[in-house]
């Protein structure tokens, strides 16, 4: 490193970066599908966000009993999950939910990869709706994944967050998260994407049973945690009849 600058001559810093909305595009597709597994991927996301909230507080011993709710609307093509687990800080909320690979979670647990998945979760919904409670704190995130993806490049227009305490927490979020805790997502999936092949508009097709969502079929364990499928609670987590098989596989995310 020089002492002094010659005159005329200046130093700046590098600044390193990856533009997101490239990423998800060239990598999304190879390794999660076309965009119509768009159901499949944000029910997948929904559920390792909604996993890694739970655990930590069973863990020490702050829950007795970790419940996951999804609901799969066709009509309106709504996918939503609810969770009972620690919830987010309005801060949490507005950085590390919206944070792409690599993110901490509780215990200092290093969750997902590159975050492609995330990213494709965010960005090709048509819209998102985020409720969460923590320590009395209730915070809200209404978005479309247009205005995610446009926001990594223009700050600017990144969505608000509605931050709720004690008598102002409306009653519709007390209702969704009646613990006092955990986390209430909804995304809207489009009804198509273009194919960038062909130009063309093909479906997104969504479905409404269980067993078309590999990671509730495939990974019976699940932890010490109900999982109900619209209203259904399914023979997974806690509710895994484990003398019934010989051999059987555990939730996955990696």
């Amino acid at each position: 490193a020089r002492d002094e600058e010659e005159e005329g001559v200046e130093t700046i810093k590098t600044k390193a970066g990856v533009n997101a909305r490239r990423l998800s595009k060239l990598l999304g597709p190879k390794l999660y599908g076309d965009p119509s597994e768009m159901p499949f991927v944000s029910v997948k996301e929904m559920m390792q966000n909604a996993f890694d909230a739970i655990k930590p507080m069973q863990e020490k011993g702050q829950l007795q009993k970790g419940k996951i709710a999804i609901g799969v609307d066709k009509a309106s093509r709504i996918i939503s999950v609810t969770d009972n687990g620690t919830g987010m800080s309005p801060e949490t909320l507005s950085t590390t939910f919206l944070t792409i690979a690599g993110t901490k979670k509780e215990g200092e647990r290093d969750s997902g990869g590159l975050g492609i998945a995330k990213m494709q979760f965010l960005f090709n919904n048509e819209g998102i709706r985020v409720v969460t409670m923590r320590d009395g704190v209730a915070s809200e995130l209404i978005s479309s994944g247009s205005q995610l993806e446009e926001s990594m490049d223009n700050p600017d227009i990144s969505p608000d967050i509605r931050v709720y305490r004690g008598d102002s927490i409306p009653a519709y979020v007390k209702s969704k998260l009646p613990e006092g805790h955990g986390t209430y997502v909804e995304v809207a999936v489009p009804e198509s994407y273009k194919d960038p092949s062909t130009g063309e508009d093909k479906p997104i097709p969504i479905e409404d049973y269980y067993s078309d969502y590999t990671v509730l079929e495939k990974s019976p364990l699940f932890g010490d945690i109900d999982v109900e499928f619209n209203g259904r609670t399914l023979d997974i987590g806690a509710n895994f009849p484990y003398d019934e098989y010989t051999t059987f596989a555990n939730v996955n995310f990696d």
